[in-house]
């Protein structure tokens, strides 16, 4: 036998059980003492990644001091509140920060530390990480900022359930595998929301007396998809 099975994805922001389509735009601010060179690089790369993650870049010029103000907050809990008074545009939903440094490894060789911090007004809060480049090329440096602008907008999306997976089948009770991780307990209802990223992802149901059904679906960014059946129950 097999599977009714159902997929439908949950493109809008969910905030308060309200779907709100209109996400906003994104601020990029880079500082810190690496060449201009780098620093030109690190921002073509980063809003490379960010667009074909599905983020709108918008552009405001700031003084010394209000580029100071917002480094600032990302070190504090509620970090969107305290830079709101700073970049006074309502249309900006998320600002990166990234601090690119010229420096030496343990050994004295060069390197280039890269820490990245996304603010996001949804969760008032910053989501960071940091990479070390070292004997850093060109490639090695879009890398390196690439893997990290990456997995930072993927925990962004994530967390404000921008990118939401429902999952549905015919008989419930399934066991549910998303990208090789069960979700839920072993035996649940077979009726999951899963907050995820965009991009390609492997769902596997399983139940005893019908046959496996593994489908890879191609979640996207604000956008609702249905994925219907393609096998009735026998």
């Amino acid at each position: 036998m097999h599977f009714v099975f159902r997929v439908v994805l949950l493109g809008a922001v969910l905030l308060g059980g309200i779907a709100k389509a209109d996400v906003g735009g994104t601020l990029l601010l880079i500082t810190g003492s690496a060449t201009p060179h780098d620093r030109e690089l690190a921002t073509t790369t980063i809003e490379m990644v960010a667009r074909n993650t599905g983020f709108s870049f918008v552009t405001q010029d700031f003084t010394a001091k209000e580029a100071a103000a917002i480094t600032k907050c990302v070190t504090v809990a509620q970090a969107w509140s305290c830079i709101a008074p700073v970049i006074r545009d309502k249309r900006l939903q998320q600002v990166v920060v990234v601090s690119l440094v010229t420096n030496t490894g343990p050994n004295r060789d060069p390197m280039v530390g890269i820490t990245e911090q996304i603010i996001v007004a949804q969760l008032d809060a910053a989501i960071g990480g940091r990479r070390f480049c070292m004997h850093c090329t060109d490639s090695d440096l879009v890398k390196d900022i690439s893997d990290l602008t990456r997995a930072l907008l993927q925990e962004v999306t994530v967390r404000s359930r921008r990118t939401v997976v429902a999952i549905h089948s015919t008989p419930r009770g399934a066991r549910i595998t998303f990208d090789g991780d069960t979700i839920g307990d072993t035996i649940g209802d077979t009726d999951r929301s899963i907050s995820t990223f965009p991009g390609p992802h492997t769902v596997v149901l399983e139940l005893e007396g019908y046959q496996r059904e593994s489908r890879t679906i191609d979640a996207v960014l604000d956008k609702v998809t249905d994925y219907k059946p393609t096998n009735g129950e026998t």
